[in-house]
C-alpha cells in the first residue's frame, strides 16, 4: 500500500514536470514560431523592396541609355555635315587652284 502511495506520488510529480515541461515547450515553440514568420515577412518585404528598387534604376539606366543614344545620334550628325563641308571646301579650293594654274599656264 505505501508503495502503492509512492508509485502514484512519483507518477502525479512525473506528470506534472512533464506537462509544465510541454506547455514550455509548447510556448517556446509558439514563439519561435512567430518570430521566423515575422522574419520570413521582413525579408519578403526586403526583398520586394530590392525588386522595385532595381527597376527603378534599369528605367533609370534605360532612360539615360536613351538620352546619350540621341545624343550620340546628334553629334555624329554633326560630324557627317561638318565632314561634308569640309569636302566642298577641298573642292572649291582644288577647283581656284587649278583655274589660278590654268589662267597662269595660259598667260
Amino acid at each position: 500500500m505505501v508503495e502503492a502511495l509512492a508509485r502514484n506520488v512519483i507518477t502525479l510529480f512525473v506528470q506534472g514536470v512533464i506537462s509544465s515541461n510541454l506547455t514550455n515547450l509548447n510556448n517556446l515553440a509558439s514563439k519561435e514560431a512567430g518570430l521566423l514568420l515575422g522574419v520570413w515577412r521582413e525579408i519578403t518585404n526586403i526583398i520586394e523592396e530590392l525588386e522595385i528598387k532595381s527597376a527603378e534604376e534599369k528605367q533609370e539606366t534605360d532612360s539615360m541609355a536613351r538620352v546619350w543614344l540621341r545624343r550620340f545620334r546628334e553629334v555624329s550628325f554633326d560630324m557627317e555635315n561638318c565632314m561634308e563641308k569640309f569636302e566642298i571646301y577641298l573642292k572649291r579650293r582644288h577647283i581656284f587652284h587649278f583655274i589660278m594654274f590654268a589662267a597662269n599656264f595660259s598667260n
